[in-house]
């Protein structure tokens, strides 16, 4: 089973649907859960910082309710490479993450975190689409 896993989230109207589902199969006094949010480099780093806290803070909360050890980060660069560098970093034995799911044109056009992300890790990768309810 899972012990360490890595969960990127974004500022999706669904990305937090993740979390729902890892709690439906990790054992929480099992499972160290580091929740992350990846943003571009902008100038207004603090304003944002202090939202993404906010946000992440409420998540860990609830996970905690559950019964999850949980901690976030907040990282600044190209999602992917951050995503898989912190997943290294933290020994993470799984990342678990929403994905939008676009096929064809729009993914070879709008590139996939997902897609770099599966390329680029050497751990287990899950993907849930929650437009889908499937991973």
């Amino acid at each position: 089973m899972y012990t360490k896993v890595l969960v990127p989230l974004d500022d999706s109207r669904f990305s937090k649907a993740i979390l729902t589902t890892l709690n439906s199969f990790l054992d929480p006094l099992k499972t160290q859960l580091t929740l992350l949010r990846v943003a571009s480099l902008i100038d207004d780093k603090e304003g944002l910082e202090a939202e993404i806290k906010r946000d992440l803070d409420e998540w860990q909360l609830a996970l905690r309710e559950k019964g999850f050890n949980v901690h976030s980060r907040v990282l600044y660069g190209k999602a992917s490479d951050e995503i898989v560098k912190l997943a290294l970093d933290e020994g993470a034995d799984l990342i678990a993450m929403t994905t939008h799911a676009r096929v064809g044109l729009a993914q070879w056009m709008l590139g996939s975190v997902a897609q770099a992300v599966l390329q680029q890790a050497t751990i287990p990768v899950i993907f849930l689409n929650p437009e889908r309810g499937k991973f």
